[in-house]
Parts: structure tokens; C-alpha cells; sequence
């Protein structure tokens, strides 16, 4: 599982960097992340099922704080041409960033 979570970490990094360099052509990069499960096969025990749905409620619920100030703060501060055609790469970047920090961090702590 370290190592799933370390690639998707690396993948996110990779994604963010391709995206602000490259833009919309630089989230092809991003398809790495979504292989993940291709890569990396084994037969999960009941343990890690269990971190795995709680890494990834726990992303999403971070994800939806980020999306409503990003939202409100939209109304106050113009964000730009680049974030405005660039958003979805960099929101999957972010994805997959915190989904690789957050399993980490589960993994070490439990």
C-alpha cells in the first residue's frame, strides 16, 4: 500500500508540474494516476479495504472545503485566464497529491 500511495503522490507532483508548464496538453500525465489500479494488483486484506475507503472520504471531504472557498473566493478576487482554462488538471493533480499524502499518513498512524 506505501507503495500505491507514494505513486500517486509522484503522479499528482508529475500532473501539477506538466499542468503549469504546459497546460491543458500537460494533464495527459494525469492518466498515470488513473492506472493505478492496473499497475499495482494484489488482493487487498479487509484492513486495507477499510483505510482505502477512509483515505479517500477523507480527500473528498477536503476536496469539497477547498471547491466552496475557491467558489466563494472567485466572487471576491479574479483568479485568471490560466485557472480558469487550467482548473481541472490542477484540481486531479490535487487529488491525486492529497489522495497520496492522506494514505501515507493513515498507514503510519494505524
Amino acid at each position: 500500500m506505501n507503495k500505491i500511495y507514494l505513486f500517486m503522490f509522484i503522479v499528482g507532483c508529475l500532473g501539477l508540474i506538466f499542468v503549469l508548464l504546459f497546460g491543458i496538453k500537460g494533464m495527459y500525465s494525469l492518466n498515470l494516476g488513473f492506472l493505478t489500479p492496473l499497475i499495482f494488483r494484489h488482493k487487498a486484506d479487509e484492513r486495507e479495504k477499510q483505510l482505502s475507503y477512509k483515505n479517500y472520504s477523507q480527500v473528498f471531504m477536503l476536496l469539497l472545503i477547498i471547491f466552496v472557498n475557491v467558489y466563494i473566493l472567485n466572487s471576491f478576487v479574479e483568479l485568471g485566464s490560466f485557472f480558469s482554462r487550467n482548473w481541472l488538471g490542477l484540481l486531479i493533480s490535487m487529488l491525486f497529491i492529497l489522495l497520496g499524502l492522506n494514505g501515507l499518513r493513515l498507514l503510519k498512524n494505524e
